[in-house]
């Protein structure tokens, strides 16, 4: 005789018994009892949308929602399986990233744009900012891209924020607005994996 248990519960004890000659059971008989899900960890920068409990019946779902200038990185939500576990790990929130240029366009989304002209010079997690670079020896520019991580995002080493004279008196100069070298011109530059031709 194989036991089971209705959704919700789990077997205490053998799952299979047998009916031995002198008429007695093998094993004792099992017990159902409920399964729980232990609540799952905090999300730093989200919150939850259900009733915080100490433990959590099977088939309930947890929503998860991110605070202001932040992403979901993971599921929206999770579910507590019948075998007491989550269908998955709680999710991230993701920090946004300031632009760190002021006074050089970058590329965003394919669009070459001011920082000043993106919503709070921020981009979100996972965007990838396209940043121009000037060539040591020639008057054209070349560009590498950086990707916002969780609230970080560096230039490139070639990238060199133009000074206020630059940015003011001659702002057709300025490494964003030259140029674009040939493709053989970029492979100077050491990290050549992390580049492209403008």
């Amino acid at each position: 005789i194989r036991y089971s248990c209705l959704s919700g519960a789990g077997v205490v004890g053998t799952t299979e018994n047998f009916c031995q000659d002198d008429r007695s059971w093998q094993h004792p008989h099992p017990i159902c009892r409920k399964v729980f899900c232990q609540p799952p960890r905090e999300v730093e920068q989200g919150y939850v949308v259900a009733v915080q409990k100490t433990e959590y019946q099977v088939g309930f779902d947890i929503h998860y929602l991110c605070r202001k200038n932040h992403l979901l990185d993971g599921p929206q939500k999770i579910t507590c399986l019948s075998n007491g576990s989550w269908s998955a790990s709680p999710p991230h929130c993701r920090a946004r990233c300031v632009i760190p240029a002021e006074r050089s366009r970058v590329v965003i989304g394919g669009v070459k744009r001011w920082p000043f002209d993106v919503t709070d010079a921020m981009v979100p997690h996972g965007e990838n900012v396209t940043f121009y670079c000037k060539h040591p020896q020639k008057q054209c520019s070349f560009t590498a891209t950086q990707s916002c991580f969780d609230g970080k995002l560096r230039t490139p080493a070639c990238y060199l924020e133009p000074t206020w004279l630059q940015y003011k008196l001659f702002p057709h100069r300025l490494v964003s607005e030259i140029e674009a070298c040939d493709p053989g011109d970029a492979e100077w530059y050491p990290d050549s994996s992390s580049t492209d031709a403008a």
